[in-house]
């Protein structure tokens, strides 16, 4: 019985390749659960956002804040300040993103 030790096998020698097997060898993985994100209604977003909110402008992370609670006013007022304070270079406005999701472990 080869290999019976247990013993790595021996490298390839010149010449020699070893083929990796493709990533996705079989068939891919199914999602858990349903990919997707309900948005709140229409309604609803209006009474958030108030006059800021527009059905065709606003954004879906906009959107999707908006459902968030208490959440939404601090994520608002934080992009506010990232996005429009003057003099701020682009590099360090992703910065600011950047290690803000760090900070709070955000994938």
């Amino acid at each position: 019985m080869p290999n019976a030790d247990r013993s790595p096998p021996a490298p390839p020698t010149q010449g020699q390749r070893r083929r990796a097997a493709p990533l996705n060898a079989g068939q891919p993985s199914p999602y858990p659960s349903p990919a997707g994100l309900v948005l709140p209604p229409d309604d609803a977003l209006r009474a958030v956002l108030g006059e800021l909110y527009g059905p065709d402008k606003a954004l879906n992370v906009v959107k999707m804040l908006a459902g968030t609670g208490a959440l939404f006013d601090a994520a608002r007022r934080f992009l506010t300040a990232v996005f429009e304070e003057k003099g701020i270079d682009a590099g360090v406005r992703e910065m600011i993103i950047l290690r803000t999701a760090a900070v709070l472990d955000v994938p």
